[in-house]
This record gives C-alpha cells, structure tokens and sequence, in this order.
C-alpha cells in the first residue's frame, strides 16, 4: 500500500498540477495561470495526491448556485491519478477530501 498525501492545492503545487494536467488534458494552461487560480478562484476547489516528491493526481471541483438546488452544489470538473498509482486508494481519498471541503463551503448537493 502506497502512502499519499492528499491535501487542498497550494500555488506552490502549480508546477507539478502543470504536469498532471498536460497528462490529463493535452495542457491548456499554464504554472503562473494555474498558481493565480488556486489564490483567485473561491468557486474552485482543488486538491492533489502526492506519493513521496511524486505527483500522483489530482481532483478539481466547481462550486455553483442554480435554479435548481435551494443551496449551493458542487461538480467533480476533473479528475486524474497517474496509472502507477490507480487502485491504491488515491482518488477515493481525492474524492473525500473534495467533498469535505465543498460541504464546508456551503455544499450540499
């Protein structure tokens, strides 16, 4: 069993999400793009897994209001765990996580 450290992103963490999401998603970002989001963007939650210095994946979600929920909802937008790292319990701890911290934004659906 592999020990992660799931934990929300930081702006220091931009360089190595970078890497996650070229994987991912053919890249569409940038590390100083990436960093100003995780400061800049309150709708957004973002966490990452991390296998000793190694990237391991990473979740993102969106926080939103509608027309059809009383209260706020949250959205999984994104989510990627390299393959080395899959079935070890990362992205359901990514998951957790993420759902934590949406719930304690006001989350609830």
């Amino acid at each position: 069993m592999q020990n992660f450290d799931i934990r929300p992103a930081q702006p220091g963490d931009a360089a190595q999400l970078k890497i996650l999401n070229d994987e991912f998603n053919g890249g569409d970002s940038d590390v100083q793009h990436i960093a100003r989001s995780l400061t800049s963007n309150p709708c957004e939650v973002v966490c990452v897994a991390q296998c000793g210095d190694e990237p391991a994946g990473f979740i993102c979600a969106q926080i939103t209001s509608s027309i059809c929920y009383m209260s706020l909802s949250a959205e999984i937008t994104e989510m990627y765990v390299r393959e080395k790292f899959r079935r070890s319990g990362a992205a359901s701890r990514l998951m957790a996580l993420a759902e934590e911290i949406c719930a304690r934004r006001g989350a609830r659906e």
